[in-house]
Order: C-alpha cells, then structure tokens, then sequence
C-alpha cells in the first residue's frame, strides 16, 4: 500500500472526511500488525553452530523461504551455501520463542541482535 502525506492527500483533492477515513484505515493495519502471535526465529551458521541471523514472523517459515529465494535478504547467500552443502532447512532455522504479539517479539529480538556479535543483520548499519 501507498502512503501519502496529508499534505498530498489535499492536493488531490480529498474531502477532509475521506483523508480522516484513509487515515483510521492506516491506524487500524498498523495496529493489527502489531497484535497477535509473532515469533523469534535465529538463522544459524550449522557447521560452527553459531548464529547468523536474528529475526520476527508471525510465520517463521513462511520467512525463511523469503530469505531463501531473495537476493536481497542479508541472510540469502549464507542459506544458499548451506542448502548447496546438503543442510536441512530445520538444521539452518529455528524458531527461538513465540511471543503473545510483535512488541514482545520486537524487545527480544532487539536485545538479542545487541548482544550477539557477527549477525549478518548488522553488516549493513552504522
């Protein structure tokens, strides 16, 4: 979904009532997203047993095979080569803790990828 400034919802020519309605129609997908069972899942280096990769679904993998077949993911090339050299999915993923919403997931996956050094989720900030 597009996002708009309230700014460029006025240029268009929107009613007020019609920007409100946009705008309560936002708020409300962005509480779903936030409500509901999430997940903490931890991508794994098998041959040294360590982590790689720390994330949140509310389908962990559902998300692995997002990370499998995007380029782009940081953890694609990583699940490629373990894949390649004949590691199971289940020996490359795991799902860490279920988490009652994303909020609890967020604050834990936040605290982990702090105190883990070498994620791949990291490689990309300053």
């Amino acid at each position: 979904m597009q996002r708009f400034s309230i700014e460029e919802l006025q240029r268009l020519g929107l009613p007020p009532t019609k920007i409100i309605e946009l705008i309560e129609l936002e708020l409300a997908a962005n509480r779903k997203r936030l409500d509901g069972e999430c997940w903490v899942y931890v991508i794994y280096n098998p041959i040294k047993r360590i982590p790689l990769y720390i994330g949140i679904s509310s389908n962990p993998w559902r998300r692995f095979e997002d990370h499998r077949s995007d380029p782009a993911c940081a953890p694609y090339h990583y699940i490629r080569k373990f894949l390649d050299l004949g590691f199971s999915s289940q020996q490359i993923m795991k799902p860490y803790k279920r988490c009652c919403d994303r909020r609890e997931a967020l604050s834990i996956e936040f605290r982990l990828v702090e105190a883990t050094p070498g994620l791949v989720n990291r490689q990309n900030q300053v």
